[in-house]
């Protein structure tokens, strides 16, 4: 599903200029469930906004599916991301004051391989996954948390994405809810699900069957459980 060739990033500031990543290689497979850990400013995060299409490598090769995403222009790029990656992030990035049912609906609207008339149904489908029906036509303000999170999987996942990449999806939760949102995750994962999260919580990121450990913009050490 993905392979990652030789990449680095670096960032221009003025005069300095940074080396975020520094010639990282890694393939995942369909259906793996990776952790992707270190220190802050190990270039964990830029790695996640790479393989989310949320940035660009300054060097070196991203294949998505088999797709050589140096080859395409933003719009290109913008529609992949929308069809092929179900993001979740640390601060569930929910709309304010709408409810959970037109959250979920969204990522649909903008898939132009969705008809119309499937939209509610496929909502409806990713809502029921993660056990929050009941709450779907609350607005995101009057949930708690550990709701929000599933609203913002449920979000994640209805347009049946190739790849789920999580950004510290528990760094907001307490212990209970965390463990029931890493929970989640490893349901979707044995149905076949691919998911990538970004993690410094190592009890967080035992849940995965593989750990990418970075440090320095550089992995150094890569380990399967």
């Amino acid at each position: 599903m993905i392979k990652i060739e030789n990449i680095i990033k670096e960032y221009q500031d003025e005069d300095i200029n940074t080396v975020a990543l520094n010639g990282i290689n890694f393939k995942i497979d369909d259906g793996e469930f990776v952790a992707i850990t270190g220190p802050s400013g190990s270039g964990k995060s830029t790695m996640m906004h790479i393989l989310g299409l949320l940035d660009r490598p300054t060097k070196g090769k991203f294949y998505l599916d088999d797709r050589d995403t140096s080859k395409y222009n933003d719009e290109q790029l913008a529609l992949l991301r929308n069809q092929k990656v179900g993001f979740i992030f640390q601060a569930f990035n929910l709309l304010k004051k709408t409810s959970i049912f037109d959250n979920v609906r969204l990522p649909l609207q903008y898939n132009p391989d969705i008809k119309q008339g499937d939209i509610d149904y496929l909502a409806g489908l990713a809502i029921e996954a993660v056990g929050i029906t009941h709450r779907k036509n609350h607005l995101t303000n009057q949930l708690s948390g550990g709701e929000q999170q599933r609203a913002a999987i449920a979000r994640a996942l209805v347009n049946s994405p190739s790849l789920i990449l999580a950004d510290e999806p528990t760094g907001n939760l307490d212990t209970k809810n965390s463990m029931q949102t890493m929970d989640i995750f490893t349901d979707l994962n044995k149905k076949g699900q691919t998911i990538i999260i970004v993690t410094h919580e190592p009890d967080i990121a035992a849940y995965a069957k593989r750990n990418i450990q970075m440090k320095d913009g550089k992995i150094i050490d890569d380990i399967k459980t």
